[in-house]
């Protein structure tokens, strides 16, 4: 597995969905964020998206929906931030340090 490495920069990306449980990101914006990033010699390594009043799991919809197998998946949910890899469609938890 291609290790991540440590995290420079967040790209705050709009959520086009108007739902409170579903999101999908603003290709204009996703392409920005790429763009940017290769300019500064970054790689995109994961993402990140809350769960307001909900779980620390990933959904369905997450695990279906995942871009990268490489990326980290970061979920926030009240205070605390948890990490996954998605593997076949299982989130495998991941230690943050």
């Amino acid at each position: 597995m291609d290790p991540i490495g440590e995290i420079r920069f967040v790209y705050p990306l709009d959520n086009a969905m108007p739902s409170p449980t579903a999101y999908t990101i603003e290709p204009e914006q996703a392409l920005g964020a790429f763009l940017h990033a290769e300019k500064s010699g970054w790689r995109i390594g994961g993402v990140f998206h809350s769960h307001p009043g909900g779980s620390a799991r990933l959904s369905q919809r997450d695990l279906e929906e995942a871009a990268d197998p490489r990326w980290l998946h970061f979920l926030i949910v009240d205070d605390a931030i948890t990490c996954f890899r998605i593997a076949g469609q299982v989130a495998v938890p991941v230690k943050l340090s």
